[in-house]
């Protein structure tokens, strides 16, 4: 259990800790796509893991509440919010908070550590009618796509549109940061296997060759930066687009509005 949550503290975004320019651009898209529903809401966030980002949710928000499970995390939260919000240590698929209490609950960068049909379950049970739930993930099938250590399972757009709504929810789905699909020819064809292989063996090139896994994800990433204190202090960025899931889906990132309606 230590190990487990040494494994989500050590994956938590914080001011100062160093990304790349894309992943800096990715995590202010997040919170700015959360930022549109949270408005004089009573919201829950899961997962709420660190301080980046709470200043504006508490300019926005009537009231809010963090449920988050790693320890360190609680105490930073706690000494941060200072009574401005609440606090509770525990899993966000069984928590305590009461049936039909809040307007919209947020999950941001998180939902593929835990089990995702719980998790729709409790952001169901209490959420009030018409209520929101927001969150993000990357699209695996994207190039380099490598699963967050101590992650579950990574789902496609369609496969969470159905678990949704099998749920009690009516889903819209968004993305960002689409990736190009090469045309199908033999050069294209043998850059494709080239990116799938470098996806399924990122694994162990972090492993074993970290400095060549580090050069092949920020060549195509940009360099490094440090995450500002404010998040809302990085201003270019991109905003999530309507997708249709029946098409094809080219966005690194996918986000989700899901609204209860029974």
């Amino acid at each position: 259990m230590k190990h487990h949550f040494r494994t989500l503290s050590e994956s938590v975004e914080k001011p100062g800790s160093l990304v790349n320019k894309l992943d800096l651009q990715i995590i202010r898209t997040r919170f700015w796509f959360a930022e549109q529903f949270i408005h004089d809401a009573d919201l829950v966030e899961f997962g709420a893991g660190s301080i980046l980002g709470k200043n504006n949710v508490l300019q926005r928000a009537k009231s809010f509440c963090c449920v988050e499970v790693v320890p360190e995390n609680v105490y930073e939260l706690e000494t941060f919010l200072n009574g401005r919000g609440r606090v509770i240590q525990e899993d966000c698929c069984a928590t305590s908070l009461t049936t039909n209490s809040c307007d919209v609950v947020i999950a941001l960068a998180m939902v593929y550590y835990v089990d995702m049909d719980s998790l729709l379950r409790e952001a169901h049970r209490i959420l009030r009618s018409g209520g929101c739930f927001v969150f993000c993930c990357p699209n695996k099938d994207q190039p380099f796509f490598r699963a967050a250590p101590g992650s579950t399972e990574y789902y496609r757009a369609e496969e969470i549109f159905k678990k949704s709504e099998q749920a009690g929810f009516e889903c819209k789905v968004y993305g960002a940061y689409d990736f190009k699909k090469q045309k199908s020819n033999f050069g294209a064809n043998i850059i494709k296997f080239f990116g799938k292989s470098i996806r399924l063996l990122s694994p162990l090139l972090d492993a074993f060759f970290p400095q060549t896994y580090k050069f092949l994800r920020q060549s195509i990433r940009g360099g490094v930066v440090r995450i500002p204190d404010m998040i809302e202090d990085v201003s270019i960025f991109e905003k999530p687009k309507v997708l249709n899931i029946f098409e094809e889906i080219n966005s690194r990132i996918l986000y989700f509005e899901l609204r209860k309606n029974r």
